[in-house]
């Protein structure tokens, strides 16, 4: 069981409700310790269960065309008994190749599937976004911070946007289906704000 620290406070002067070691409104000392305050809520490990080009139609290309060469063409060299096994070794690094992206593919459309078919049905409201280490053209990647109400309290997911754009507005709640450390947002493109 994790210990509840102290993250909000009433303050005693004004009646604020702060989550600051000074108040905001009447700039008087509340008593609450950031340091050792847990601000957020804890985090839970989540990926994306999701169908597009760079999951399945990208690597499908890789898994086609490496594993033909690694696999099928090999098979029109086996006339040559004495060079075989230099032949094998030559194909060795196609096959390995297309073995890496067919596997990419089918976790992915594993990971995609399980959700769909044994997936839980929850809501999540967006908290808020934060800047991903990842950067486009100079400008870095959004994180948006979904909160829910899991078995343990409350947690975020954090779901990595793969872009600069934000979505969703905050306090937007969205049907989510979750299943093991999996989830995937149903029907997302309804939710997300056309500019």
């Amino acid at each position: 069981m994790e210990s509840e620290r102290t993250t909000e406070v009433t303050c005693q002067y004004c009646g604020a409700p702060v989550r600051t070691e000074l108040c905001p409104y009447c700039g008087k000392p509340t008593g609450l310790n950031t340091a050792t305050a847990t601000m957020d809520y804890p985090e839970v490990e989540c990926k994306e269960a999701h169908l597009d080009f760079w999951g399945i139609i990208f690597p499908l290309i890789f898994a086609v065309a490496f594993g033909f060469f690694g696999f099928i063409f090999p098979i029109f060299f086996r006339d040559m008994t004495s060079e075989m096994p230099a032949m094998k070794l030559m194909f060795l690094p196609f096959m390995l190749i297309g073995l890496g992206a067919a596997f990419i593919v089918l976790r992915n459309l594993w990971r995609y599937l399980s959700v769909s078919m044994f997936g839980k049905e929850i809501e999540g409201t967006v908290y808020g976004y934060t800047d991903d280490v990842i950067t486009y053209n100079d400008q870095p990647g959004q994180v948006c911070k979904i909160m829910v109400n899991s078995a343990h309290g409350k947690r975020f997911i954090m779901y990595q946007l793969k872009s600069v754009k934000k979505p969703y507005k905050v306090n937007t709640t969205l049907p989510l289906k979750v299943y093991k450390n999996c989830f995937m947002i149903i029907d997302k493109h309804k939710y997300e704000i056309w500019e």
